[in-house]
């Protein structure tokens, strides 16, 4: 039984709409993100580890999308608050990891601090499946304000180069059908598409897809 908190994807434009995917899932360069790597030109930071407000942050960025698309409320906000949570009391591992994309906004007056928040994250979580070598792609989002800086595909390469150096053989995520340009980049990246389910959890039917990335599949596409 696949989790269903762990929506992810990247927020695209549809009936007017940007939708994203916390299922489990964004425009870069192909390097090697390491911490505190600079995306060019971009104001976003790529950041690895824990940040404070990295839950918070993420819990919003999923809220303010997944309330107004799918009228999900405190159902959801409370069970994907509890499964992000427990991930940050295993973050310490070495199989588990997290990344957030931040941007620097300039002080608006003389004499204040330029204010850092973060507008995407995602998560690799090497334990939660139970089985050794397997991770999961989780609760990958940025949020509109800032796509189209390069955030979503850094941040995807920043897990994907973790989950390769840390030796894992299979990474899996769930992503929605509607989301087509994620679909796009983890297809490229290598990852097939194994299952499909109807998923009503929140009260709205959504359709589910689970995709795996298999390391004797080849390394995929550059993105």
């Amino acid at each position: 039984m696949h989790n269903s908190t762990d929506l992810m994807g990247i927020a695209e434009p549809q009936d007017n709409l940007m939708i994203p995917s916390l299922p489990d899932s964004i425009s870069t360069t192909p390097d090697i993100f390491g911490p505190n790597q600079k995306l060019g030109a971009s104001p976003v930071t790529i950041v690895a580890g824990y940040r404070p407000g990295i839950v918070g942050a993420a819990l919003t960025m999923h809220l303010n999308f997944y309330s107004r698309v799918n009228g999900w409320g405190i159902e959801f906000e409370t069970s994907a608050g509890k499964s992000l949570c427990e991930l940050m009391t295993r973050l310490h591992k070495p199989v588990n990891q997290a990344w957030s994309a931040v941007r620097t906004v300039p002080a608006q007056d003389p004499g204040m601090l330029a204010q850092e928040q973060i507008v995407g994250v995602v998560f690799v979580d090497g334990e939660s499946l139970g089985e050794e070598g397997v991770a999961r792609l989780r609760a990958f989002i940025v949020d509109e304000s800032a796509r189209g800086l390069g955030a979503g595909k850094a941040l995807f390469r920043a897990a994907m180069d973790f989950v390769r150096e840390t030796g894992f053989r299979e990474c899996r995520l769930s992503t929605m059908a509607s989301l087509s340009i994620a679909r796009k980049i983890y297809e490229k990246e290598g990852f097939e598409q194994v299952s499909e389910e109807w998923s009503d959890t929140w009260g709205v039917p959504v359709m589910q897809l689970h995709y795996v990335w298999r390391r004797d599949r080849g390394q995929g596409e550059e993105i």
